[in-house]
C-alpha cells in the first residue's frame, strides 16, 4: 500500500443483529497495532437483506 493509501474496511452494525465476531474494537486494535490510522467511519446498513 503506498504510503499516503486508503483501505475500506466495513463490519455489520451493532443494531443489525447480523451475527458475527467482526466489530469496530478488533478492526481498530489490529489496524492501529499494524500503524494504520482512522480517518472517519460510518456504519452501514445490509443492502438487499429482508
Amino acid at each position: 500500500m503506498a504510503q499516503d493509501g486508503m483501505i475500506w474496511v466495513s463490519w455489520p452494525k451493532k443494531a443489525s443483529k447480523v451475527v458475527s465476531n467482526v466489530n469496530e474494537a478488533i478492526i481498530r486494535k489490529h489496524a492501529l497495532s499494524i500503524g494504520l490510522v482512522d480517518i472517519r467511519y460510518a456504519p452501514l446498513m445490509m443492502c438487499g437483506r429482508r
